[in-house]
């Protein structure tokens, strides 16, 4: 890929920074590369398996190196530059798709069950009011008391009346202590 920013770079300048970068990129593949196969290959096989890998990545200079030379004499270094960027992305295209999981068929898709018909919702029952100083527990309803003791969430100071737990001057009291 910095390869064919080089081949686009507006300027010497720009073309030093991006081939700073392609250097490094070759640098770590090569590393990375050598590194990898060493160490996935058996002991007794080691020797083989690094000369298949001198042969596959440094034995194909001998076709590209002449073929971009070519390529650049005949349209200029700008070209070769790109026809070598084209050639990794596509050998990087490929060794992608060499590795990829396979494929695996669609299954059929299963034919629908058909829906339950929905059964009816029964009526909600009103609900009956309260009796000032009861809970929704005494009056039968089975919700239970809230902890504060005045059934609405206020009495601690939550914002509400002067900040002492008091409601505009009357003070709450438990359901449990009320007459």
């Amino acid at each position: 890929m910095a390869i064919l920013l080089c081949s686009i770079s507006p300027n010497l300048l720009t073309a030093y920074v991006v081939l700073l970068f392609t250097g490094w990129a070759s640098v770590s593949f090569i590393s990375i590369g050598n590194s990898t196969i060493q160490l996935a290959a058996r002991p007794e096989m080691r020797g083989r398996v690094i000369a298949l890998w001198q042969v596959a990545f440094q034995g194909t200079t001998p076709i590209g190196g002449p073929l971009v030379g070519w390529i650049i004499a005949v349209a200029d270094p700008r070209t070769g530059l790109a026809v070598g960027g084209a050639a990794c992305l596509v050998a990087a295209a490929g060794a992608v798709w060499y590795v990829r999981p396979p494929l695996r068929p669609l299954r059929p898709l299963r034919p629908l069950r058909p829906l339950r018909p929905l059964r009816p919702l029964r009526p909600l029952r009103p609900l009956r009011p309260l009796r000032r100083g009861a809970s929704r527990q005494e009056d039968g309803s089975g919700e239970a008391p809230r902890p504060d003791g005045d059934g609405h969430g206020h009495g601690h100071g939550h914002g509400h009346g002067d900040g002492d737990g008091d409601r505009g001057g009357r003070v709450s009291t438990p359901a449990s202590s009320s007459p």
